[in-house]
């Protein structure tokens, strides 16, 4: 069992009734920065970083006065000043008498998760202030060809609601006479599974119309079969294209 406790790949911990470590394993204390004479005899959240610790010591609080689970993403701040990334779980153990013995738990590495879930964010971020700052608009269509989400890029332009974007209730921005060409360059894409590509005005929130190049691929699933359409409408009005 020591072997065991040694060689996992999280960190285990136990504590008595007061959250105060009576075992920890070598994982525990890589995190922490510190030695297993240091931790024993020491609250759980010694480590915890200082900006979560309130938020870490109610939930704990919480989960003590009730004997529940306790579940939490924080970050333990090492003695050498690394931040790392955690999510801690620990479950009560109860005495016969019905009693609070203690907890015992797990603290598992998501550092990486967590700069994965950053970058991503940033990334969405950085497109979203592109196309709601440019003469882009970026929009998806189902396989049919029908809206079925909010268009943030579109709606921002047209002025329309997420419920007037929906379905075919995007195409009444379209001016009248590019709308049923448009539609119909639309029907051929669909049907062809081709690149779409049409000329058409589109209706300002703010009135009037402005000439765009409109644009869209089919987006295929592990099986070839079209999921989705992913286009952008790309603004020529000044260029005079």
């Amino acid at each position: 069992m020591d072997n065991l406790l040694a060689s996992a790949p999280v960190g285990l911990f136990q504590t008595d009734p007061d959250g105060r470590c009576v075992a920890v394993n070598d994982r525990w204390c890589a995190y922490a920065g510190l030695d297993r004479r240091a931790v024993i005899g020491q609250k759980w959240d010694k480590p915890v970083h200082p900006e979560d610790r309130v938020r870490v010591a109610a939930a704990w609080m919480r989960s003590v006065a009730s004997h529940l689970d306790f579940s939490l993403e924080f970050r333990f701040r090492a003695a050498d000043g690394r931040v790392i990334q955690l999510w801690g779980l620990a479950a009560p153990v109860i005495g016969p008498s019905g009693d609070l013995v203690g907890y015992v738990g797990a603290v598992i590495d998501i550092t990486e998760r967590k700069r994965m879930e950053q970058r991503v964010q940033e990334s969405e971020d950085r497109f979203r202030a592109l196309v709601l700052s440019g003469a882009r608009m970026v929009w998806t269509m189902d396989e049919r060809g029908e809206v079925t989400t909010p268009q943030p890029s579109w709606q921002a332009f047209t002025g329309q609601t997420d419920e007037e974007v929906l379905g075919a209730g995007w195409t009444k921005a379209l001016h009248p006479e590019d709308a049923k060409p448009a539609l119909k360059t639309l029907q051929e894409a669909l049907e062809t599974r081709m690149r779409y590509d049409a000329r058409c005005r589109i209706r300002h929130f703010e009135g009037g119309y402005r000439r765009f190049a409109l644009r869209a691929v089919p987006v295929l699933d592990e099986k070839e079969r079209v999921r989705e359409w992913a286009g952008m409408c790309t603004e020529i009005t000044e260029s005079g294209a």
